[in-house]
């Protein structure tokens, strides 16, 4: 029996010029890691971005399970320590002991509803790297401290006072899967509630709708 060796460059792979010009070639890749009736645990590190005075960092942890490719449902929480920054620092060398209006996050716990409607790779060094992208929508318990009730009061100690709020979450993500088990999450997110200004000296104090920004990294697995 002949046996024939039949060799080919990339150009053979990929040249479709002998077709109908009129004609297009359109390429599906199968998704080699897939999200259906799986569930997906990660820890991360996390940094607020929208803290005006304050240096705010975290922890974040998620479990998520997907129902399909593209939807799934994420149970989420979050817990922030903080310090003066080199702006308040400044400030308060300037001004003396009075300070600014400060609302530090403390905590947040939430549901989220998940939509993947990305996913893809890069060949980048010789390496194929998985990724998807995707978005996040949800509800959860915000909790803060500031000194709202005090900071207009200049003779009186500047108190922080406990605060919750109900706040909506909106996040995109990107998640580069390492391999089957393992993964690296990406995610940028914004927490939108309603909450008070500054308590002023006539006792008024008045409603606005605000916003916190984070970015996070996360190492998960799936199973």
């Amino acid at each position: 029996m002949i046996h024939s060796q039949v060799f080919g460059s990339e150009s053979d792979l990929y040249n479709f010029f002998w077709l109908d010009p009129d004609k297009k070639v359109f390429v599906l890749q199968n998704k080699y890691f897939k999200n259906t009736n799986k569930t997906f645990i990660s820890a991360g590190y996390l940094i607020d971005t929208s803290s005006n005075f304050q240096d705010v960092k975290g922890f974040g942890l998620t479990v998520s399970h997907f129902i399909s490719e593209t939807v799934g449902i994420e149970l989420e929480s979050e817990f922030y320590s903080h310090k003066d920054n080199d702006t308040l620092n400044l400030l308060l060398k300037i001004v003396g002991k009075a300070t600014p209006f400060i609302r530090r996050p403390k905590s947040y716990v939430g549901i989220n509803y998940l939509w993947v409607p990305f996913y893809g790779k890069i060949n980048t060094f010789n390496k194929i790297i998985y990724l998807d992208w995707g978005f996040g929508a949800g509800l959860g318990s915000y909790k803060t401290e500031s000194n709202a009730k005090t900071v207009a009061f200049t003779n009186n100690r500047d108190n922080f006072d406990k605060e919750s709020y109900i706040s909506a979450k909106f996040k995109t993500f990107f998640k580069i899967n390492v391999n089957q088990k393992y993964q690296i999450k990406l995610s940028y997110d914004k927490k939108v509630f309603s909450a008070p200004g500054p308590k002023s000296t006539d006792g008024t104090q008045n409603s606005s709708i605000r916003n916190n920004d984070s970015f996070t990294i996360s190492f998960g697995f799936g199973f």
